[in-house]
């Protein structure tokens, strides 16, 4: 009859003696917690440092200027710069999704960028020239020091025209055109 009892004494007893150890620890884990949170802050104060120097902060007009100078030093004429919207968030649908085929989230809609405090202004961009210097202006574009995304490329190439220099006829070099979207992401204004 106290067989049961005795066994469920000493697993209490076992369960007690463990219980008192977490105690003990609990101070040490409390250290850690607050150490974690400190190493989590002070990576979190470097990815925005490291942000800040790939996307830049308030630098887009002198990138702007620079692609201006890009151009010329490149050979081609820029014939459009246009600013854009930016873009809509796309239409929350009415319909029931389960939780196993994903659900609506207003956050997926988000770059990552945007998701770091960072906002995306875009221009379209028409440039026109020769495919060699429309080739090493991309090329000086690419090294500038700034993120930039580029989509929506465009090449179309204009008709040619026919030279007539005293006899002999000669095609002038056929002109591309080439349009792009161009988008850069710059601190939220505080």
């Amino acid at each position: 009859v106290l067989r049961p009892t005795l066994a469920r004494v000493d697993a209490l007893q076992v369960r007690l003696a463990d219980l008192q150890r977490q105690q003990r620890s609990l101070p040490g884990l409390e250290r850690r917690l607050v150490d974690a949170q400190n190493v989590l802050s002070r990576h979190e104060q470097k990815q925005m440092v490291l942000l800040d120097l790939i996307a830049g902060r308030e630098r887009i007009q002198t990138f702007l200027a620079l692609l201006g100078e890009e151009a010329r030093a490149s050979g081609v004429d820029i014939r459009r710069y246009e600013p854009l919207a930016p873009p809509a968030p796309p239409a929350k649908s009415t319909g029931r999704r389960s939780r196993s085929s994903g659900e609506t989230r207003s956050e997926s809609a988000k770059t990552p960028m945007q998701g770091l405090g960072y906002h995306q202004s875009s221009i379209a961009l028409q440039v026109q020239g020769g495919y060699a210097e429309l080739q090493q202006f991309l090329r000086r574009m690419e090294r500038l020091q700034l993120l930039v995304e580029s989509s929506e490329l465009s090449l179309k190439t204009a008709t040619t025209t026919k030279l007539n220099l005293d006899t002999t006829d000669r095609f002038a070099p056929a002109l591309t055109d080439l349009s792009l979207r161009l988008s850069f992401y710059d601190r939220k204004p505080t």
